[in-house]
């Protein structure tokens, strides 16, 4: 199987929104947490492609450059979740105490849902695909386990506590963007584990189409202006009581949640 034309135009486009971002980031001097996590996961990652355009892509080189470069950049995507779930955090001082705790609890609901499809995924583990499989195992529950743990933070804080500051409109946007991009690739190889190899082509055109609309968006959205973090404006005194006793509330059902108590 060789590359095609669309296989290339959209590796390429890929590519290219990657480090326009990455650009876009050191020149705007967006390089506070969590951002600076999403510059080091696009270096990481274009330095992935820089050292796949070495072997031909239908050789066994490839799938072994392939295979040894999957760890940096999967630990690249954990240190960046790691940053914003800490940038999260931080807007809420109160809950900084058992906030890893919580996030502890958000990452064993999506490992458990990791679980759900290894079943039909491992069926196809064996013979001469049995290692490349392995990690597009490995691939798929890191970044269901990273998604699914993102996509509950945003849940639970949009219903719950409201934080001492303004959301950043930065932190928010990388929030859901990120939790975007590591679920299309979670699926994809999802999709990927259960077919034969090759076989769900026009899959990963979308899934490359995605990325590099997500790229794009990342590099509109972000500005130094989405940076601020802002106080509230003034509220009459019987509204800042009953958002605080509603704050309290959802605090309690908080530590309840992560430790039981």
């Amino acid at each position: 199987m060789s590359l095609t034309l669309a296989d290339q135009l959209l590796w390429l486009g890929t590519a290219l929104s990657s480090a326009t971002l990455l650009i876009r980031l050191i020149c705007n001097r967006l390089s506070a947490r969590p951002l600076n996590g999403l510059a080091l996961l696009l270096a990481v990652g274009l330095l992935r492609d820089l050292a796949l355009l070495v072997p031909h892509f239908d050789s066994h080189a490839y799938a072994v450059v392939w295979e040894a470069t999957l760890l940096p950049v999967l630990a690249a995507q954990i240190w960046a979740t790691v940053l914003t779930l800490d940038s999260v955090s931080r807007l809420y001082p109160k809950i900084s105490g058992f906030a890893a705790e919580l996030f502890f609890v958000f990452a064993a609901l999506s490992a458990i849902a990791c679980c759900a499809g290894l079943y039909f995924e491992t069926r196809l583990l064996t013979g001469s695909e049995a290692i490349l499989r392995s990690f597009f195992l490995l691939d798929r529950w890191v970044h269901t386990l990273l998604a699914g743990t993102l996509v509950l933070t945003m849940i639970f804080f949009a219903c719950f506590p409201s934080p001492v500051r303004k959301r950043p409109a930065n932190l928010f946007r990388h929030t859901l963007l990120l939790s975007l991009y590591f679920s299309a690739y979670a699926l994809y190889f999802l999709s990927e584990n259960l077919a034969p190899l090759g076989d769900l082509r026009a899959l990963d055109y979308t899934k490359s189409a995605l990325v590099i609309s997500l790229y794009i968006a990342w590099t509109c959205l972000l500005s130094p202006a989405g940076e601020r973090k802002e106080e509230w404006p003034g509220i009459e005194l019987n509204v800042l009581q009953a958002i605080e006793q509603q704050n309290q509330n959802a605090l309690a059902l908080l530590r309840y949640a992560a430790t039981g108590k």
